[in-house]
């Protein structure tokens, strides 16, 4: 048995040693790449009973006994209750004792086996040459075989300590963390190289862990995963005394794996998690480098202009204290001043440079070209920012230091004469003005209020500028999309769209919460099935699709109607004027015989309904051409239908001068439907008629006696028939009727 001391460690060493026999009993000898794939979970079923067994050996006196007396009563509950306690407490203590002891000995074994590999790299490195047939590709590197071997008994380690949270022992959760820091931590003092290899097992596995292993809801779980990422970026950054960055100093040539470690915490995290984020507009705080020369040209004062105004992009905070607006008001200056140079540039660009065509849709670049430019930017390497060469002189001194100097000022005026670069500028001058004239004391005040949180939350920052310089932001940030419309609309919805996401991004940062509803920004935003149905419907009613009669196709109704007309060569045929009458002459003929044999009154009206508008059509096309035979063209026969018409009572046709009689003969006559009956009196006793004609035809009064009403009751019918038929009588044939011939006159009632 193990003293009083260490009475943990043996079982410890047992437990240790009995998981590196297992997984190295896993763990095979061939190629397989447990890096790139996952380890059978099967294959761990049961295993835990060897630590069970192990650990029952051993007894750690930890737990709490009260012993009963005689006196005790069984029965009382108080002392019951007690009892369960105190048991339910040394359960506890006995999970405890055993979860300590698995995290100890994975740790152990992690460390076994990292050791191991240190001593496998540095044989490898003091050797020459590796033999071909000892490389493995794994993703973007090549190692050795031990090399993998080493790798597959992490990756087997690892996987078994997520196969015993998920499956036996949940509340050692925290060592399976504990474990993965270890082991990146170790392999990043390695090499980049060494850890850029084993994350690859962190995203092969990125959806088992998402899913078994990592709740997003449990802060403890987020900030594990953040102190795992965050300790390995933070690495490529030096900072000076005064605790800002020194982007010359940044390990920039591996900017690829920390671009892997960035992307592999934002999946795994929620969009809207801002756990662990800064709430600050600038999170780079980076050294500027001011060098100046003593040249007095336009393009050098230019280039110390924008590397004064850097200052500003940098930490636009140190500015915003009182002690600084000295400074900030000077800066402003400057930045006024490179702000119309860059407009003035892009105006003149604009004016010699082709228009952007935004609907332009890009054509694809053929294989050969996807293939070389594939290879061109395989190996390209990134970096945050154009470096001048005076940064990187020992002495900063000397005619060596003046000539760097003048060949960075060369340079960076080289590059501002590309479009791209004063674009690149613009926005961060649009930025930092959009960023001052909200940080106004005032403008504050307005955006905390839009939030609907609670009285306590506060901006990201207590300072703003002074109100002199308030004005000039606000001009700035107006005029810089505005101005840049006639340049690139493109660009000036883009500024615009921007400034507008930032304001809300500042309000996540600041609250967290929907303004309207008070909850995370992004919670409940999965969409069913029938929710999106709701939405489609409501869509459809809002915005209907245009298969209504009157939506106009094509601009104006008028047009829609002319577009709808066919055209073509193959159409003049039927168009002829000789079609037209056969095609007409035919379907009268038809309708005849449709109307002959016709029972019904209803179909019966409806068919002479057909054939009266053929027969005005076809007249009509006759009239354009035979307007001298027109007269004979019209006869009784073609108007002529036998219909069963109710007989009009005497009573009615002596009050045809009533309007209630009147409105019922001309119901007669529409009901009728161009059944005309063409009936003239014989015999008329009067028909006074008087016609003046010099220019304009006066108006003419009818007079009737009662037994020429009674002879004409269907004179109504004459004219309403007369007028759907489309027949027209001319004035020169009524002036020809004399008073001697009364029988061919007709009068209008």
């Amino acid at each position: 048995m193990a003293t009083e001391d260490n009475r943990l460690a043996q079982p410890i060493e047992l437990c240790s040693n009995a998981l590196i026999d297992l997984i190295n009993q896993f763990v095979p000898d061939d190629d397989s790449n447990y890096l790139l794939k996952t380890f059978e979970f099967e294959k761990f079923t049961g295993k835990h009973q060897i630590f069970e067994d192990i650990i029952k050996e051993y007894d750690f006196d930890y737990k709490i006994d009260v012993p009963m007396t005689e006196v005790d009563d069984t029965d009382d509950e108080v002392a019951n209750n007690l009892k369960n306690e105190i048991g339910n407490f040394n359960v506890g203590l006995d999970e405890k004792t055993r979860d300590f002891i698995l995290t100890m000995s994975f740790q152990k074994a992690a460390q076994e086996f990292l050791t191991k590999q240190l001593e496998e790299l540095k044989n490898t490195a003091n050797e020459d040459e590796v033999k071909a047939d000892k490389v493995i590709e794994t993703g973007k590197f090549n190692i050795s075989r031990d090399e993998l071997r080493s790798y597959n008994r992490l990756s087997v380690l690892v996987d078994f300590q997520m196969h015993l949270v998920i499956e036996t022992y949940p509340s050692i959760k925290s060592s399976f963390y504990s474990l993965l820091s270890q082991i990146s931590q170790t392999l990043f003092n390695m090499s980049t190289n060494a850890i850029s290899t084993f994350w690859y097992y962190l995203e092969t596995r990125k959806k088992l862990i998402q899913d078994k292993i990592f709740d997003k809801q449990v802060t403890s779980d987020r900030i594990s995963f953040l102190e795992i990422c965050n300790t390995l970026t933070d690495r490529f950054f030096e900072k000076n005394i005064q605790g800002k960055r020194d982007l010359c100093k940044k390990d920039t040539f591996n900017d690829t794996f920390q671009y892997r470690v960035r992307m592999f915490i934002a999946n795994i995290f929620n969009f809207e998690d801002n756990t662990g984020l800064n709430k600050y507009f600038s999170t780079s705080n980076r050294i500027v480098k001011d060098f100046s020369t003593n040249s007095r040209s336009r393009d050098d004062s230019f280039i110390k202009d924008v590397i004064q105004i850097n200052k500003l992009f940098r930490d636009p905070y140190y500015f915003l204290k009182p002690a600084n607006h000295k400074q900030l008001t000077r800066i402003s200056d400057t930045l006024k001043k490179v702000y119309e140079y860059l407009m003035e540039e892009e105006n003149s660009w604009s004016s010699v440079a082709p228009k952007i065509d935004q609907f332009a849709v890009p054509t694809p670049k053929s294989e050969t070209e996807e293939r070389h430019l594939k290879e061109k930017y395989a190996n390209k390497l990134y970096f945050p920012e154009h470096y001048s060469l005076a940064q990187f002189d020992e002495k900063k001194r000397g005619d060596s230091f003046d000539q760097l100097k003048k060949q960075d000022y060369s340079f960076m005026s080289k590059q501002f004469d590309d479009s791209k670069v004063r674009q690149t500028c613009l926005i961060q001058i649009y930025f930092i003005c959009h960023l001052y004239y909200e940080l106004n004391a005032a403008n504050k005040k307005v955006f905390l209020k839009s939030l609907n949180g609670p009285a306590n939350i506060k901006h990201f920052t207590d300072d703003s500028p002074p109100d002199s310089l308030v004005s000039l932001f606000f001009k700035i940030k107006r005029e810089i999309p505005k101005r840049y419309r006639s340049i690139d609309s493109q660009f000036s919805f883009l500024l615009q769209h921007m400034a507008i996401d930032e304001t809300f991004w500042w309000g996540w940062l600041i609250y967290g919460k929907d303004p309207n509803t008070g909850k995370s920004l992004f919670v409940d935003k999965v969409l069913t099935a029938s929710e999106l149905a709701v939405a489609q419907e409501k869509t459809e009613t809002i915005i209907p699709f245009k298969e209504k009669r009157y939506f106009n196709n094509y601009a104006t109704p008028q047009l829609s109607r002319k577009m709808k007309v066919e055209r073509g060569i193959s159409i003049l045929a039927k168009d002829s004027e000789t079609s037209d009458n056969d095609r007409f002459q035919e379907g009268i003929d038809l309708l005849t015989e449709k109307i002959s044999d016709a029972k019904d009154k209803q179909e019966l009206d409806q068919l002479v309904d057909e054939r009266n508008v053929l027969t005005w059509k076809h007249l009509k096309k006759q009239r354009n051409s035979n307007w001298l035979k027109f007269g004979n063209l019209l006869n009784k026969q073609m108007l002529s239908a036998e219909l069963n018409m109710p007989e009009v009572s005497e009573k009615a046709a002596e009050s045809t001068e009533q309007p209630e009689t009147k409105e019922k003969t001309e119901d007669a006559g529409d009901n009728n439907n161009g059944n005309i009956v063409e009936k003239i009196a014989e015999e008329s006793q009067s028909n006074i008629e008087e016609i003046e004609k010099e220019g304009m035809v006066r108006d003419s009064e009818i007079l009737h006696d009662e037994s020429n009403t009674e002879s004409n009751p269907q004179s109504n019918e004459l004219d309403s028939n007369d007028e759907s038929s489309g027949i027209k009588r001319s004035r020169d044939a009524d002036d020809t009727i004399t008073e001697e011939e009364p029988a061919t006159k007709k009068t209008k009632n």
